[in-house]
Parts: C-alpha cells; sequence; structure tokens
C-alpha cells in the first residue's frame, strides 16, 4: 500500500463513529497525530496530508496547529455533499453557509488563509500560473526552481512573495525560512560587485574588501532567493548560478579550496524573451516558466476589482472614509496600459492626494471624482467616456472606510 493510502485510511479510522458534537468540538486530525499513528514523521504525514486535500480526498480547517478531516467520512456524518471544498476556516463555517444559503465554496474561499487564495483572479486570470507555482514548490525533493516572465508592473515580485508566502503556509519551508530579493539591475555596470552581493566574497578578494562577506546565496539557505531583472546577470555570473543549482555548493569570491553549501529556491524574473536574454545553458536549469499576464489581458471584472482594492489600500493609509465617483474607476481602468498594475497603483495614489489636499481641512471624508483625474486621463475621459463601460454595483458613488 502506497504511504499516501495508508495515511487516507488512518484519517478515517481515525474519524469513525465520531459524532457531530465531536467533529465541532475536535475539528479535525493535526498531522502530528497521524504520523504517531503511522510512526512516521510529521513531514511526511503533512506532504501526504496535503496531497489528500489536492485531490478532493480531504478536507484541511486552517486552525492552528492545521487540521484534517476524510471528507467522505463527512459528508457522511452531516448527510451532505460537500463538493468543491478543500479548505475551512473552522467546521461552524460549513452550517454559516448553509443557513445563508450561499455556495459553500464562496463562503470559505473569502476568508481562506491560503496566500494565492488571496490574489485577485485566483480562480480566473491567474489560475493557471499559480497552479504551476503550486506545482513547482511541491516537485520533490525541494521543489523546482522558477522564471517568471512579464511586462513591467504585472507583479512578479508580488508573486514570488505569494509563492514563498503558500510554502510556509503549506510547511514545505519552515516558519523562519528566509526571503531574500536582489534586483541585478542595480549592479549592472559593476559585475565584480554584483557577484560579490550574490556569492560573498573573502577579504581581500579585491581592494577594499577588509573582512570576509557573507552573500545573499548563503543568506537564503533554507528559504526563497528571488533574482529580478535576472537577464542583467553577466554571463559568467549565470555560469556560477547553474553551477550552484547543478551541485549546491558555491564559492566566495577570492575564495579557494573552500565549497560551501547552501540549499535555496531560486525564483528569477525578468521582461526580457529568455531566449534571447539568457544563456541557453541557464534557461535549461530552471525547469518552470511562468508567463504572469499582463493587466490588459485580465478580464475586467479583476482589474475593477484591483483598482477597488487599491483605493481601499489608500483609505487605510490616509485614514478617513473614501467616496469614489464611478466615473473616476471607470477612467483608471481604461486609462492603465503598457504600466500595468504598478501604474494603476500610481495612478490611484495620484489622485487620492489631489482628492485629499481638497479635503485636507474635513474631518473624516474624501470625496473623489473626475476632477481629480490627471489631465489626460481626464480629457480621455471626457471624449470617449460613453463608451467605457465597467461592471458595477451601485449606480454613482463607491465609499471605503479607513
Amino acid at each position: 500500500m502506497l504511504r499516501i493510502d495508508k495515511v487516507y485510511q488512518t484519517l478515517c479510522e481515525l474519524w469513525t463513529n465520531k459524532s457531530i458534537k465531536e467533529l465541532h468540538v475536535i475539528q479535525g486530525t493535526t498531522a502530528l497525530e497521524v504520523a504517531n499513528t503511522l510512526g512516521i514523521s510529521r513531514a511526511n504525514a503533512s506532504l501526504e496530508l496535503n496531497k489528500l486535500v489536492r485531490d478532493g480526498r480531504a478536507i484541511k480547517l486552517t486552525t492552528y496547529p492545521v487540521r484534517f478531516l476524510p471528507k467522505e467520512t463527512v459528508e457522511v456524518l452531516l448527510d451532505r455533499e460537500l463538493s468543491g471544498i478543500t479548505e475551512l476556516e473552522t467546521i461552524a463555517d460549513l452550517d454559516a453557509a448553509r443557513q445563508a444559503d450561499e455556495p459553500i465554496a464562496d463562503s470559505y474561499l473569502s476568508n481562506s488563509k491560503n496566500p494565492f487564495d488571496q490574489i485577485i483572479g485566483h480562480q480566473s486570470s491567474l489560475k493557471q500560473v499559480i497552479s504551476q507555482a503550486k506545482a513547482a514548490v511541491y516537485y520533490p525533493p525541494s521543489g523546482l526552481h522558477m522564471l517568471l516572465l512579464g511586462q513591467t508592473g504585472t507583479g512578479k515580485t508580488f508573486f514570488a512573495e505569494k509563492t514563498y508566502e503558500y510554502s510556509r503556509y503549506e510547511g514545505l519551508l519552515k516558519e523562519d525560512a528566509p526571503f531574500k530579493s536582489f534586483n541585478c539591475a542595480d549592479y549592472y555596470n559593476n559585475p565584480q560587485l554584483l557577484m560579490s552581493q550574490l556569492f560573498g566574497y573573502a577579504k581581500g578578494a579585491f581592494t577594499g574588501a577588509d573582512h570576509d562577506h557573507e552573500g545573499l546565496v548563503e543568506k537564503a539557505d533554507g528559504g526563497v532567493l528571488l533574482l529580478d531583472e535576472v537577464h542583467r546577470l553577466p554571463p559568467e555570473g549565470q555560469e556560477m548560478l547553474f553551477y550552484f543549482i547543478d551541485n549546491g555548493t558555491f564559492n566566495r569570491l577570492g575564495e579557494n579550496g573552500v565549497k560551501r553549501h547552501s540549499k535555496v529556491l531560486i525564483i528569477c524574473a525578468t521582461t526580457e524573451n529568455p531566449d534571447s536574454a539568457l544563456l541557453k545553458t541557464f534557461v535549461r536549469r530552471i525547469p518552470m516558466t511562468i508567463q504572469i499576464p499582463s493587466l490588459s489581458e485580465r478580464p475586467i471584472e479583476e482589474r475593477v476589482a484591483l483598482t477597488q482594492f487599491l483605493f481601499a489600500q489608500e483609505a487605510k493609509r490616509i485614514k478617513k472614509t473614501m467616496r469614489i465617483s464611478i466615473d473616476v474607476i471607470n477612467a483608471l481602468v481604461h486609462a492603465t496600459t503598457s504600466g500595468n498594475v504598478g501604474q494603476l497603483k500610481s495612478l490611484v495614489q495620484l489622485v487620492c492626494a489631489q482628492a485629499f489636499l481638497k479635503s485636507i481641512h474635513r474631518f473624516d471624508e474624501v470625496d473623489i471624482d473626475i476632477c481629480n483625474l490627471p489631465d489626460d486621463i481626464r480629457e480621455d475621459w471626457v471624449a470617449v467616456g460613453t463608451i467605457w463601460r465597467v461592471p458595477w454595483s451601485s449606480q454613482n458613488m463607491s465609499m471605503w472606510s479607513q
């Protein structure tokens, strides 16, 4: 019998003949309890239990510690089908969803602690890229290195951070695992300094190296290293990096006869075509390539939701209620083109700053309308405003509180 089947059988046996009251009180079984029953490590038990969740055979409860339930057993106990459910905060969420006559999937996803579920578009335009990232981090024994492709401002760094958070959430990385980020473009004109930042250097390696220096590859040991604008990494740097990927060993600059070890999941990001901007030998060592869609490629509903979210963030920042005209949302959604989410965020902040200045003497509210838009966007809106349409739930204004 496969280990995953043993884990599932054990989970079912632990919940055989349990009552509904026990279900609400106990909530589920921890990975440690399964591990102790089977005599295996907690890490292996957690790995198999999460596989069962992904297969739809188990339900995860995002309590502390995380608990698991056999879905089929719970369905029999509750005398109802739990189609589409993989995660819940508590068993009470099932009752709340039923009483409100809501689709259960909608009720628990909005409260999910899964970092990927907190991304706008996780069930639509980003569903495929999230699936790729999950496959990469779960691939044994230590995950697959990734290359994120996308235009400036699509959120590659944000996606890398969510991938790291998801790995911790699933127990694939330790809770205190490091996340290090490095922009290769910052040191593009000084390859030696760039390499020393990545791999460190030994005392006396070059003028000014008056002490040993630990590089990011060492600092990220046991965690994730994000290399942004990786196409700016010189060929010799790419060669050193793929040697490290192949062997898990490296040397600090100026260091001879010393083999250092580090275990790092590398996520590279670039705006360029990897076939022309990177060494083919380097690209071959990054098996998982993930294309982050541009804002224009995402559904209009997601673009509106992103705009709403960004305004809500600004409301929290200034600690005032915002009243926002639908025309402002309309204009911003259609004005954001090549800059993607990054440009949209800058435009929202600019509009909020203009509106805040005009409302600075008001105690608790800021009104945002088309007069707060930049001139070029306002002029475009006036010219074609009757053509643009966005999904909206209110006729006039939307409001966010601090």
